[in-house]
């Protein structure tokens, strides 16, 4: 085993490095420090109403691409006052983030006729 800086290379393949779960720890808490400094640049408000309009759209789709337009469900509907631009602008911007609401990140799934499909998937650890 070598160790440079922050870095352990392990020089057996069965051999489990003694400080791995130390640095698994670290770089958790640094993605989480990240994700704060992420999360600052969205509205409080928009951090809230993606925290509840994620689990109701994960729900309506699961981990299917979907468009904005195709959600039909009033009570989705009502958090973004009835505007699907609205709701497209607002997965936009929590995709550019990147950060997790209640584990679920949102990503782009493609462009079909110029408009863009969205993609949610769970946070994994």
């Amino acid at each position: 085993m070598t160790s440079q800086s922050n870095f352990v290379t392990c020089k057996t393949s069965n051999f489990v490095c003694p400080n791995i779960e130390r640095f698994r720890t670290e770089i958790d808490e640094r993605i989480q420090a990240l994700e704060l400094l992420t999360a600052n640049r969205l509205p409080p408000e928009e951090h809230r109403l993606l925290a509840k309009l994620l689990p109701a759209l994960a729900g309506l789709f699961g981990p299917e691409p979907f468009f904005a337009w195709q959600v039909d469900t009033p009570a989705i509907l009502a958090m973004v006052d009835n505007n699907m631009l609205k709701l497209g602008k607002l997965l936009g911007r929590a995709a550019n983030t990147g950060i997790s609401f209640n584990g679920l990140v949102v990503r782009r799934a493609g462009k079909k006729q110029n408009a863009q499909r969205w993609r949610l998937e769970e946070r994994l650890g």
